[in-house]
């Protein structure tokens, strides 16, 4: 069926509105759509329809609507296009309505296009010297085709000129109240960035980023002093480990030094503490390290130094308090309870390893039953080869023709 002709009158021809008329006087001029069952309207616009939708939409401004009115602004067009008696369409929805909206929308931008880049190439054309007459009788008939098309057509491209213009216009005051926002903001950063004293102009968030980037100061500076004391600290080991002889008790403080560093205190080995008890005058040497601060090498005083060897000294006073317990009455129970942790630990161990072994063990038992299940599947392939090889070739067999001698 041709679109834009009606199911109960094929013959005649589609009829378009003119832009004189309004809606009030199609209504009045058609016929009573009462009489004409639903099953024989169209189901698709045709000229009418698109010209009744485009005024519709240029009455109501639905693309003017905010963002979450949109759906319902098209159903009250679509609403309103459906009550209308010249609407010779099955009712519509708004999605309906707004999707055909677009798509005229579309067409009319490209056919402006076209308009325009036909009329440079038409100027172009009166401005070159030449040509036959026969391409201007062509020229002359494509022209009156295309006049006539744009008579058929004028009111409804007429409506669409004037609504791309409102859009048109919309979008650009969109687009200048971001860009001057944009210039605001800009503005207020290269303000912030001078350096004034217009704290009470900032924009919002601007003074959470000044604290955090205070915070951030501050953070770097405690990292710097970090790697200064860092520093110092491999300077004192290198100063220390450079002098010469040293008593006894100042050579087992400096083996010590390497659990304090590494915050490694409890990995120390009882076999190593009734040394220390057996040393002579370890609480004198300990009381002259608490009592006075030691001097870096060179005659250099240096506070890491002073740390280290305080935290030397209290550590040392541990390892004589526990060397105390175990040579006292309580060294017993403690070595006792050792020894019950030692044998829990070796328990715990033997059990994870059985447990271990028991799932390699059935891990090995699977890759074997696997490797069985493989070599029988590959031994089946093999026989179902061999099968079809001998089908083959008596198969052949059968098709060759005898050989005459």
């Amino acid at each position: 069926m041709p679109r834009g002709v009606r199911r109960d009158d094929l013959q005649a021809p589609a009829t378009a509105p003119t832009g004189a008329a309004s809606l009030s006087e199609l209504g009045s001029s058609s016929k009573s759509d009462t009489s004409v069952p639903l099953a024989k309207k169209r189901q698709r616009f045709g000229q009418q329809e698109d010209f009744l939708l485009m005024l519709q939409v240029k009455l109501d401004a639905p693309y003017k609507a905010r963002h979450g009115a949109i759906q319902r602004t098209w159903d009250g067009v679509a609403e309103r296009l459906n009550a209308h008696p010249d609407f010779d369409m099955r009712p519509v929805k708004g999605s309906t309505a707004k999707a055909r909206f677009d798509t005229l929308l579309n067409r009319h931008r490209e056919w402006m296009e076209q308009a325009r880049a036909r009329a440079e190439m038409l100027s172009d054309e009166e401005q070159a010297e030449g040509g036959e007459g026969e391409e201007h009788e062509g020229t002359g008939e494509m022209r009156e085709k295309r006049r006539r098309m744009d008579q058929r057509d004028g009111p409804v491209r007429a409506l669409l000129t004037e609504v791309i213009e409102q859009i048109d216009e919309m979008q650009l005051k969109v687009e200048d109240h971001a860009q001057a926002l944009s210039r605001g903001a800009n503005r207020d950063e290269e303000e912030e960035g001078e350096g004034g004293d217009g704290d009470a102009g900032r924009g919002y968030g601007q003074p959470q980023k000044r604290v955090y980037e205070e915070y951030e100061d501050e953070e770097e500076e405690e990292e710097d002093n970090g790697d200064d004391a860092m520093a110092s600290r491999r300077l004192a080991k290198r100063r220390a480990s450079s002098s010469g002889d040293r008593p006894p008790v100042d050579q087992e403080q400096w083996l010590m030094r390497r659990d304090v560093d590494g915050a490694q205190v409890s990995r120390m080995h009882v076999d190593s503490l009734p040394r220390v008890h057996d040393i002579p005058g370890r609480s004198d040497v300990v009381s002259e390290e608490q009592s006075a601060a030691p001097s870096s090498p060179d005659g250099l005083d240096t506070g890491d130094l002073t740390t280290v060897q305080q935290a030397m000294g209290e550590l040392l006073k541990m390892q004589h308090a526990f060397a105390m317990n175990l040579s006292g009455g309580g060294g017993g129970g403690l070595m006792a309870e050792l020894e019950k942790m030692n044998e829990a630990r070796l328990r715990e161990e033997e059990e994870k390893t059985k447990q271990r072994d028991l799932e390699l063990l059935i891990e090995r038992q699977r890759t074997k039953r696997r490797q069985i299940e493989l070599e029988f599947e590959r031994m089946e392939r093999q026989k179902d080869r061999e099968e079809q090889a001998k089908l083959i070739a008596s198969i052949v067999e059968r098709l060759q023709p005898p050989i005459k001698d």
